[in-house]
């Protein structure tokens, strides 16, 4: 009984058990179904509004940039700073912060992030004079200039607009007077600012107006007396020796220099020039005192070499360099500097034995670019092209190394070792103005107008405002008979910015007389004067029209004067030469000859 009573109870126990199993088992898929499903939804809510959670984010990751700056975590807060402007490309604060934290950090891209700031608020004056200051610092001189002319012009009565525009305008190469303008103008807002009249005063001082020269020279006497600008102001004056100034002044300047406690070795090397131009008896002890200093230091005995060889006196420079002891005489910073003064002794053999046992650390692509002047020189033609292979290898990297080699080649005169380099750094994102000059003139000493073409066409990319590479741009194009779809618009517009330019009139004029425009060249030439007429090429196109009109006279007049033209290219003589051609008589006129 016990036994059948058991199993009559035992039954519907297990079937409770397996149902409140089966139960839970089916609770639990249902809300893993719905924890599922919202998860989904939530997710599919998140994305379609994430336009409206990023900007919290965004907000979020600048101010923990923020909080890490205070904290003295300067790699942290750039992480967040690039959170932030991954979050939002447009993000003006985020990429304002980065450029700040960059900028301290002394990297090249807070140029980037400085031209995304002025990209986000255009013509702010506060973002492009950020601009400016930082392209100023990477001497990237065309970004400075454009980031300055973009500032309206009601925004540029600044001391700081003055001071940045003067300091282009040295970068760039412009005219002196330009710079002074500019300093005078920003001491004219802010005449307390010593710093401007320090570099007014280096302008003036060497200026050809007396009087100006004299002012500049009591601003630097005061100035000197200031412990933050004594240096500075000192050695202003005392590069007057350097300048053709060998007045007891600036000895004296160059003595003050010297001896000041903040000096550097460069100072010392002022007073050694000085003397040396003054032709000071003190020359000699002085120049034996430089040697006694530098005897045991390699980076001021190479500074010597280097200037003994830049001041006549590489035959000395070597001789002394022999006496250096040899763990002295083996640094990478002497063996470079006796690498050039044998260079310009032409001493091969000794180049080569001093070069090949070593390996430069830091300046192997010096090196090897002497290894390969001396092989040259050697008629070892195979072991200078592996020499210099190896040379543009070792600087492919760095565009300050490669630009300094392109200068090597360029002085060497090895063109196409120079043109090859110089393209390479024209290319690259800084010394892209200097590459462009540099392969200009190598292109206009030998005549080719398809390179300066591909010169001026670079130039018109990266300043796209300048009038001078958009005319030269289509100038070359017209010759060439290249684009002209594109050069035709460009002149036209060139010539409506600068009508009264002969430079540009020129290739407008010979636009219109490549489309047929005949009529309308000859009413632009009628509208110049005889003084016009006379500048630049303008006597090769004037006449070049008027041979188009049948006006054989008036053309001759023109193209005479045009060939006194020096600086005429290959396709213009060609133009001069068909030109002044006799014109082939008709049909009608070799009947009437005959008869």
């Amino acid at each position: 009984m016990p036994d059948s009573e058991s199993g009559k109870s035992s039954g519907p126990k297990r079937y409770r058990t397996w149902y409140r199993r089966q139960r839970r088992q089916e609770l639990l898929r249902r809300w893993s179904t719905i924890t599922v499903i919202v998860a989904f939804l939530g997710s599919l809510l998140a994305y379609q509004n994430r336009d409206l959670l990023n900007p919290w984010r965004e907000r979020a990751a600048v101010r923990e940039a923020r909080e890490l700056i205070k904290q003295g975590d300067r790699p942290g807060a750039i992480l967040r700073a690039r959170d932030a402007v991954h979050l939002n490309p447009r993000s003006l604060e985020g990429s304002r912060l980065l450029a700040e934290l960059l900028d301290e950090g002394n990297s090249r891209e807070t140029l980037d992030w400085r031209q995304r700031v002025a990209q986000i608020e255009p013509n702010q004056p506060k973002s492009l004079l950020a601009l400016a200051r930082s392209a100023e610092r990477w001497e990237d001189w065309v970004l400075a200039g454009e980031a300055l002319g973009a500032i309206p012009e009601k925004d540029r009565s600044t001391a700081v607009y003055h001071e940045l525009a003067a300091s282009v305008a040295l970068g760039q190469g412009q005219a002196p007077g330009v710079a002074e303008a500019h300093y005078a103008a920003a001491l004219q807002i802010d005449p307390a600012n010593e710093t401007n009249q320090l570099n007014l005063a280096r302008l003036q001082l060497r200026s050809d107006n007396e009087a100006s020269q004299h002012a500049a020279r009591l601003t630097l006497e005061r100035l000197k007396a200031k412990p933050a600008l004594a240096l500075p102001a000192l050695r202003v004056l005392a590069a007057g020796a350097g300048i053709g100034d060998n007045t007891p002044a600036a000895v004296q300047a160059a003595r003050e220099l010297a001896a000041h406690p903040a000096a550097l070795l460069v100072d010392r090397f002022t007073l050694l020039g000085a003397f040396k131009q003054s032709e000071s008896p003190e020359f000699s002890d002085y120049l034996r005192q430089m040697e006694s200093l530098a005897i045991t230091n390699a980076p001021a005995g190479a500074e010597l070499i280097r200037w003994m060889t830049a001041n006549g006196l590489t035959e000395p420079a070597v001789e002394w360099a022999r006496k250096l002891p040899s763990p002295v005489a083996s640094q990478e910073a002497i063996v470079l500097a006796l690498a050039e003064a044998l260079t310009l002794l032409k001493d091969w053999d000794r180049l080569e034995d001093l070069l090949e046992p070593v390996t430069a650390r830091e300046n192997e692509f010096l090196r090897q670019a002497y290894l390969a002047r001396a092989y040259r020189e050697k008629a070892q033609e195979v072991d200078a092209s592996e020499s210099w292979r190896l040379a543009v290898r070792a600087a492919q990297k760095d565009a300050a190394r490669l630009a300094r080699l392109a200068q090597i080649a360029t002085s060497w005169n090895w063109t196409s070792e120079a043109e090859e380099a110089w393209w390479t750094v024209a290319k690259g994102a800084i010394n892209k103005d200097l590459a462009l000059s540099q392969l200009g003139k190598i292109y206009r000493a030998r005549n080719d107008t398809h390179g300066l073409y591909r010169v001026a066409r670079q130039l018109h990319q990266i300043q796209p405002k300048a009038i001078a590479p958009a005319n030269d741009t289509a100038a070359l194009a017209l010759l060439l008979s290249m684009d002209r779809s594109s050069a035709i618009p460009l002149a036209q517009e060139n010539y409506s910015k600068e009508p009264t330019n002969p430079v540009v009139a020129a290739t407008y004029l010979y636009s219109l007389q490549v489309q047929g425009k005949v009529d309308e060249a000859l009413g632009l030439v009628s509208g110049l004067s005889d003084a016009q007429l006379q500048a630049g090429k303008l006597p090769l196109y004037a006449g070049l029209v008027f041979t188009a009109a049948g006006k054989r006279d008036e053309a001759r007049r023109h193209l005479e004067a045009a060939g006194k033209i020096p600086d005429l290219l290959t396709e213009e003589k060609g133009l001069l030469a068909e030109a002044l051609k006799p014109p082939t008589p008709s049909r009608r006129e070799k009947a009437g000859a005959r008869k």
